[in-house]
């Protein structure tokens, strides 16, 4: 595990984290699957270690230090190991923090994305004081609707986004 990163959430079975640039190849592992980006816009694949090292100096770290958030480091505690991510982004279109999580599919099914999301919620809430979180998913992505709702986010409109319809969430 990286030492140079915190620990910011911990769960049953997760911890939460910033990402560095030594999570490079955990960020490649979970994000290069054909299953994984389904429902996702098709530029937003990981395919080498040199752009994932990219997207997490660039655009997480970047978040970390504007926003006080991005996307955690989503660590599955008895491997000891990075399985995804789970945390926040600022959407600049809508305006507010929207919800977003990853992992290998060798870990779904098994409700750890519900325990990362309902923790990382709490942390927005509590730690970082957001007012308003958001989560956008495919009305065909029924895994993730479910795992929105059951989180306490509710539907409040739909919308076209990279060719597919979405379900809009907001929170409390």
């Amino acid at each position: 595990m990286n030492e140079n990163s915190p620990i910011l959430i911990e769960t049953e079975r997760t911890q939460m984290r910033h990402f560095t640039v030594d999570d490079a190849v955990s960020v490649l592992e979970f994000d290069n699957h054909d299953a994984v980006h389904e429902f996702l816009s098709p530029g937003d694949r990981v395919k080498t270690v040199k752009q994932a090292k990219q997207i997490i100096s660039d655009i997480w770290q970047k978040e970390y230090e504007q926003y006080g958030y991005a996307r955690y480091a989503l660590i599955y505690r008895p491997e000891n190991k990075v399985i995804g991510f789970c945390g926040f982004k600022f959407d600049r279109e809508f305006g507010y923090p929207d919800l977003g999580y990853r992992i290998a599919p060798t870990y779904w099914g098994k409700g750890i994305v519900s325990e990362a999301v309902t923790a990382v919620i709490g942390y927005a809430k509590d730690t970082l004081k957001l007012d308003k979180i958001i989560a956008v998913a495919a009305v065909d992505n029924i895994a993730s609707n479910k795992i929105i709702r059951n989180a306490g986010l509710r539907t409040t409109k739909r919308l076209e986004h990279a060719g597919m319809l979405h379900n809009y969430y907001q929170n409390w």
